[in-house]
């Protein structure tokens, strides 16, 4: 057989380099449109400024997730571009002049340039670059309210807190397909504590921009603001801190003298909320890494070790705030559960009974986590500590998940007022956001704030207008809240930053 020609060997080599570039691209497309298509399945509309702060911080993921993103994203790509390449094959063995098969190559640049629009306006990518990069806002310095420089007079006996965080709690659980799936924290909201609502029943706070997921969620609740981004990383240590500027309600409780410490059933790396904790307030933090040592159970061996059940984690913190409660220093104890956590959640058998059918996995999540935080609620009231103590249930966030609920569901952030030393001008029909829980968790302790503002936040308790209120549109406090603003960014950066 004759050798080939050194020109024809280049140019086979060449077709072969360019077929297998194009296949390549063509993977990448698929995979990124798969993704795009997955994230806004599984978390809802997601905002850019959510995903770039997990591509920042780490996020524990269990098996099942992770299976799932292999198989809709993966599996899809690897498929698909197995496909592109037999019909590309068949095309060019049948009339090597075919049009799609000479042309193969542009017409793949296109698919990529079509499914990276895609994935961007999916994901919201053209609002983030409008709100970072458009004249900045002066929002920030027409509402804000600096904590630290707000006057904050205690009581004289100053109370104790408890601030639970339940993982995705939402008001809507009471009304899901006309059923109250959380019939004993509902009755507790209706008898015996202040829920603040959007309507005549029970009700919560709006989740607005940059309050969405679960360190969103925690800032926004107790430092006033919402969570955004530096748009230049060069600029900004988050491993090192976390909203320098920012006077949190940490700080503010540490600068009264109260013996802080926070519990949550996983590492407590989750989301970054160490850095954050350890950058506002003086906070013993007592996570999964240091529980294990001391006979914590794993609940979902099946899968990577994720944390505690909540079971756990609420045995722990009995025996934690019986030991706090003996002091005569006022403490602030914080906690998180997660049974709820997305998608589906971890149901207790060990302490629950189901309910519901099994397909309707979340209803008995929710359900079990109703009972389990209603009988923490009454081992609090039946404790001799309480008497001079605060207790404030909050949802972190919304269930990130639209199959739960669909789109057009009006769906609120719990809250719940127990033991609260002020008294409430109007709870019902109220417009507000989860930043307005910081300076009302601190009236709720009997704090008289001056002008009843902190941060972005306004007292509840006070009846005076929100940000929300005043500004009317949720739609236009959600562009505003998310431009750029040089208040802002001297809170994230510490320091006055020209970017």
């Amino acid at each position: 057989m004759p050798p080939v020609p050194i020109n024809s060997a280049k140019r086979i080599k060449g077709a072969f380099m360019k077929k297998t570039f194009s296949l390549i691209l063509f993977f990448l497309s698929v995979f990124l449109a798969a993704t795009a298509c997955w994230i806004v399945d599984k978390f809802g509309n997601v905002t850019t400024e959510q995903l770039l702060f997990h591509l920042y911080m780490p996020l524990d993921s269990d098996a099942k997730t992770i299976i799932s993103f292999v198989r809709n994203t993966i599996f899809w790509a690897v498929g698909l571009t197995a496909l592109y390449a037999f019909v590309l094959k068949k095309l060019q063995n049948v009339k090597p002049d075919n049009f799609f098969a000479v042309h193969f190559s542009k017409l793949t640049y296109l698919f990529f340039g079509g499914c990276v629009v895609f994935s961007a306006v999916k994901l919201n990518v053209p609002n983030w670059f409008k709100d970072n990069f458009s004249t900045r806002s002066n929002f920030y310095e027409t509402y804000y309210s600096d904590p630290s420089q707000v006057k904050l007079t205690f009581p004289d006996k100053k109370r104790n807190l408890v601030l639970i965080f339940v993982e995705s709690f939402e008001s809507t659980y009471s009304e899901k397909d006309g059923e109250n799936l959380i019939p004993e924290t509902a009755a507790a909201a209706r008898m015996k504590g202040v829920n603040f609502s959007d309507a005549d029943r029970l009700g919560g706070a709006e989740q607005v921009a940059g309050t969405s997921w679960t360190q969103a969620g925690l800032v926004a609740q107790t430092c006033g603001i919402p969570l955004r981004l530096p748009i230049d990383p060069a600029h900004y240590r988050m491993y090192t801190y976390f909203l320098p500027k920012a006077h949190c309600l940490y700080d503010v409780l540490k600068d009264n003298g109260y013996a802080e410490k926070f519990m949550i059933g996983t590492k407590s790396s989750f989301a970054g909320m160490d850095i954050f904790f350890k950058s506002h307030g003086d906070l013993k933090i007592e996570d999964y890494t240091y529980f294990t040592g001391k006979g914590g159970k794993v609940w979902n061996i099946a899968s990577f070790k994720w944390g505690l059940k909540d079971s756990e984690t609420y045995s722990l913190a009995k025996k934690e705030l019986s030991e706090l409660g003996k002091s005569d220093t006022p403490f602030a104890f914080g906690m998180m559960t997660m049974d709820t956590h997305f998608a589906t959640g971890y149901f207790d058998d060990t302490v629950c009974k189901p309910k519901y059918p099994r397909q309707d996995v979340y209803k008995n999540v929710i359900s079990c986590a109703d009972k389990q935080l209603s009988d923490f609620l009454a081992w609090l009231e039946s404790q001799p500590f309480y008497k001079n103590t605060t207790v404030v249930v909050v949802g972190d966030h919304l269930a990130m998940n639209d199959a739960v609920f669909g789109k057009d569901k009006r769906r609120r952030v719990f809250n719940l007022f127990l033991n609260a030393q002020a008294k409430p001008v109007k709870t019902t029909n109220r417009k507000f956001t989860t930043m307005d829980i910081y300076p009302t968790i601190l009236a709720a302790m009997g704090v008289e704030i001056a002008g009843d503002r902190l941060g972005l936040g306004t007292s509840l308790f006070s009846g005076k207008p929100t940000v929300l209120e005043q500004i009317g549109d949720t739609e236009k406090f959600n562009e505003n809240i998310m431009k750029r603003s040089a208040v802002y960014d001297y809170l994230l950066y510490g320091r006055k930053v020209d970017l």
